[in-house]
């Protein structure tokens, strides 16, 4: 009987040690699966560049090629213009063909914003607002935000591509406008319409749905801060699943603006 609680530990001891053993494989498994995570790239022979992490989530989640274009830069941090441009803070960026995206932590959802390109140029490029031109029939709505309405195929186009986050609110009317040469556009003249984070434009050379595409924001901003001559691409256009169209009502204020 002097022996037994020598006994007792001793089989306890073996239990405990199996049981350490069966859950190593689980903890290296859950440290390699956030490695993997943190490392997850993917990289774009077109331009040279690699898209990683939550960039990358929220390029194939939002359109890819067609919505967002395709990398011109490295991940970098920039500092943001002043409102109503931007929120003057640096954040880390990635620039695109046709969007900026940051990075806003601690935003939840909205940690990955794209920037406000639209506004950026807009303001750089008229210190007059051009003269509108009336975009044709169709369905309008007013944006009492911003004090401007948007119509026919450009507001379809704003309710089945991203809406508000992808977007943003209407900043001009639509008028007419030459595209800047390659590889910042194409050298010819469409009708346009601001928005805070694009431009639409329309082309009626192209069947619809590519009767309407963005403009390549993202290259002349880039070009433009930082003089780097990106290489001339063509324009993509291929066919997209569209985004759930938000509601028919007022939107919502603007995320992180």
């Amino acid at each position: 009987m002097a022996n037994y609680p020598f006994k007792s530990r001793k089989y306890l001891v073996i239990p405990v040690i199996l049981l350490s053993f069966l859950l190593l494989p689980a903890f290296s498994y859950n440290d390699q699966n956030r490695v993997s995570a943190a490392e997850k790239c993917q990289a774009f022979p077109e331009t040279g560049f690699k898209v990683c992490g939550r960039f990358l989530d929220y390029w194939l989640s939002h359109g890819g090629v067609r919505q967002q274009g395709f990398p011109i830069s490295e991940e970098f941090d920039e500092q943001n213009a002043l409102p109503p441009a931007g929120d003057g803070k640096v954040h880390k960026v990635q620039y695109f063909q046709r969007a900026r995206f940051e990075y806003h932590p601690g935003q939840g959802q909205f940690e990955v914003l794209l920037g406000l390109l639209g506004a950026e140029q807009f303001a750089a490029k008229y210190a007059t607002p051009p003269a509108a031109i009336f975009a044709g029939a169709g369905e309008c709505f007013f944006f009492t935000e911003t004090g401007f309405k948007v119509c026919g195929r450009f507001l379809e186009y704003w309710r089945t591509n991203g809406g508000l986050a992808q977007q943003g609110f209407p900043i001009s009317e639509v008028f007419s406008e030459l595209n800047a040469p390659p590889p910042q556009g194409d050298g010819q003249t469409h009708l346009v319409q601001y928005f805070q984070r694009a431009r639409f434009e329309q082309h009626l050379e192209n069947p619809a749905p590519h009767d309407v595409l963005l403009g390549l924001l993202g290259t002349s901003q880039y070009q433009a801060k930082y003089g780097v001559k990106a290489q001339p691409l063509p324009s993509p256009v291929a066919p997209i699943a569209p985004l759930p169209p938000p509601p028919r009502v007022g939107p919502p204020p603007t995320p992180g603006v």
